[in-house]
């Protein structure tokens, strides 16, 4: 049935009539806060997103939504330093119009409040560290002890940037043998956060010591990625100590929060782990001086004690010959043995650091090596035989009982008199 008592809208009309109620109700540019959704850029240079309620609860769909396109010439004289991404919560000002060709209400962005932005993502911070708080996470890393001497680090940062350039330059300067394994990962932006977790989960089936999360410095903004839950949860699972160097002034991100150490910046990072193995070094060099003051003292004291028995030796009349040689061997073999033993000690406790030492050290390892070195040779000077040379000779029955009295044996006993070349077999007969 056809009423044309009715009047009747075509299309552009209806549209056209919407539009003007807009523009009656909304004559100005309006704010409207959200969280961006669906951000895109064409090639044309415009802007597309759009502009959603806060979801409580990861994974719902937002209950509100409302298009926002970003033109190209307002991109380009928009004030901020925010970098628009999906999840950001913003507030935002533009034109609300009517998008004919969809016949859909969308916002024509004009400008942006960085402070707004700002202020959530502060007060999201918080409610992500007392959660993780509450759970326990921020010590978990902190717990882990740090190996003794960690040379070998995994280091987490966007490859060739000042950060990097500048931790590996700061650990150069240092006289250790550094391992470094570069995981490259982006810092900042909407792939950050995805990027830096993977890189820690590389650095974790590596074989390093200890991880360094390193960024240069930025705005609040800029250091986002490392607020986030997921890099901080990422930190807290490792077994291996994270040594946080993000460069920023004030702020701490979530990331400090949760690593085993935070240093302002790449340098001090690398700056903090040279201190590490510089303290190493020096609680080695003290027990290295230690040690070698006991071989000092035991190569005295026994040079003193071998130097009496030789001259005790070479004055004795030849019924005592034997019992000193015996007891000069008995101090050779206790000499060598100890200070075999000390020596291997100290180069057994040295041996895993002997990269790292300073050459002062190993000098003075190699000067004690040299002291044990003559050593042997005036313990060599005083053996038995020497003796044997000068013309002494040592007798033993042929059951081996050395002979010190004449008393000792009887006539018709056969002896056996070692000189210094060879033996003489002999027969008493008064």
């Amino acid at each position: 049935m056809n009423d044309t008592t009715e009047y009747t809208y075509s299309v552009e009309e209806l549209l056209g009539k919407i539009s003007g109620l807009l523009n009656s109700n909304f004559p100005d540019e309006i704010w409207v806060e959200g969280v961006i959704q669906g951000y895109a850029m064409a090639r044309s240079g415009h802007t597309y997103f759009n502009l959603t309620s806060k979801v409580e609860e990861a994974g719902a769909t937002p209950e509100f939504s409302i298009n926002v396109t970003l033109f190209k010439w307002a991109r380009q004289t928009l004030k901020t330093n925010l970098q628009l991404e999906d999840e950001l919560e913003v507030r935002i000002r533009g034109k609300l119009n009517i998008y004919s060709p969809r016949s859909s209400i969308q916002l024509n962005m004009t400008a942006i409040d960085e402070e707004y932005t700002i202020s959530k993502m502060a007060k999201n911070k918080e409610v992500l560290l007392a959660a993780l708080k509450e759970e326990g996470l921020i010590e978990l890393n902190k717990a882990l002890p740090v190996p003794q001497l960690p040379l070998k680090v995994a280091l987490i940062t966007s490859d060739g940037s000042a950060a990097h350039n500048d931790f590996v330059h700061e650990l150069a300067q240092s006289d250790f043998s550094w391992q470094v394994l570069l995981i490259h990962s982006s810092v900042q932006g909407e792939n950050a956060p995805a990027e830096i977790c993977a890189a820690l989960d590389k650095a974790q089936n590596s074989k390093a010591d200890v991880v360094a999360l390193i960024r240069g410095g930025g705005s609040q903004i800029d250091l986002a990625a490392f607020d986030t839950e997921e890099v901080a949860r990422k930190i807290a699972s490792l077994s291996l100590p994270v040594f946080a160097g993000i460069g920023h002034e004030i702020d701490i991100s979530v990331a400090d929060y949760v690593a085993h150490t935070t240093e302002k910046t790449p340098t001090a990072c690398a700056a903090r782990l040279v201190e590490l193995v510089e303290q190493e070094q020096n609680n080695m060099l003290e027990l290295g001086k230690d040690i070698f003051q006991r071989v000092d003292y035991s190569i005295q004291q026994h040079t003193s004690h071998l130097k009496e028995l030789g001259f005790r030796a070479s004055l004795a009349p030849a019924e005592r010959l034997s019992e000193e040689n015996a007891r000069l061997a008995s101090s050779k073999v206790q000499l060598n043995l100890l200070a075999a033993q000390m020596l291997e000690q100290g180069k057994n406790y040295l041996a895993t650091s002997q990269k790292s030492l300073s050459k002062s050290t190993k000098g003075l390892l190699k000067q004690k090596s040299s002291q044990v070195g003559t050593l042997k040779k005036q313990i060599q000077s005083l053996d038995p035989k020497k003796f044997l040379k000068r013309g002494w000779s040592i007798t033993k029955t042929v059951d081996g009982k050395l002979v010190k009295d004449s008393k000792d044996v009887k006539v018709g006993a056969e002896l056996v008199t070692q000189v210094s070349k060879g033996t003489i077999h002999s027969k008493v007969v008064n």
